[in-house]
């Protein structure tokens, strides 16, 4: 049982290595979308879907939505159209 474990832990840690050596080679590129709100939903709420691993934490990821679509505070308007930033790997032209 013991040994299974230690088998596993050195699987995940090496398999953890990979991934984090496989995202530095690959690049990615920055891109804008329009999304509508929801009913409910807030900042918080969409940062948390839509954050990627390029930003520090969720209140980075806010900070940059407030900034692009001039808001203040994190309360919004269903059907409120704002803009989103997204990383991805494929190159858009």
């Amino acid at each position: 049982m013991i040994l299974l474990l230690a088998a596993i832990l050195l699987l995940l840690h090496f398999t953890a290595n990979r991934t984090e050596a496989e995202k530095v080679n690959v690049p990615t590129y920055k891109y804008y979308t329009s999304i509508e709100v929801d009913q409910g939903e807030s900042l918080w709420s969409i940062a948390v879907d839509h954050m990627s691993p390029e930003y520090k934490d969720v209140y980075d990821y806010m900070s940059e939505i407030a900034t692009i679509n001039h808001l203040h505070g994190d309360q919004l308007d269903r059907g409120q159209r704002i803009i989103i930033p997204y990383y991805s790997t494929e190159y858009k032209e």
